[in-house]
């Protein structure tokens, strides 16, 4: 979706990898203070003031709810239950492979994962782009097993 409304795939590519290094420094400042505001970190406020200071009080607003209305998505489809599909995220007509890990669980929890249910909100809004323009999803690439 990102890519069809004209993002360059070299902006994408570094942002589903968590490579802010190679991402533009706009992309950056958005990218950090997402991952700060996620975190609850309190470096969030430097880049906060940065975002405030260059393009202006809206647009904190605008990425404010952007980042809420990201982890809905994915907390919904995880709590009914469909977290564990697989989908294959193609940048440039090229797939991206990409493994951030998992939130880990609270000590003493059990907790039961497959092998492709490492998301990330970025797979799972693609995965939801996907679906709402009526692409289908392939099986899982790593896997190796057909699971979709």
């Amino acid at each position: 979706m990102a890519e069809r409304a004209g993002v360059s795939p070299t902006v994408l590519r570094p942002v589903l990898a968590d490579n802010p290094d190679a991402m533009p420094a706009d992309v950056r400042l958005a990218w950090k203070f997402t991952r700060t505001t996620l975190a609850h970190d309190a470096a969030a406020d430097e880049y906060r003031e940065a975002i405030v200071k260059r393009w202006g009080r809206r647009a904190l607003v605008s990425l404010a709810f952007a980042i809420a209305a990201g982890r809905i998505y994915p907390t919904v489809k995880y709590a009914l239950g469909h977290g564990k599909a697989c989908v294959r995220v193609v940048v440039g007509g090229t797939p991206v492979m990409f493994d951030h890990g998992r939130v880990t669980a609270a000590a003493g929890a059990a907790v039961r994962t497959r092998q492709c249910s490492r998301r990330t909100a970025a797979a799972s809004w693609a995965n939801l782009n996907a679906v709402q323009l009526g692409r289908s999803r392939g099986t899982c690439p790593w896997a190796g097993n057909g699971q979709r």
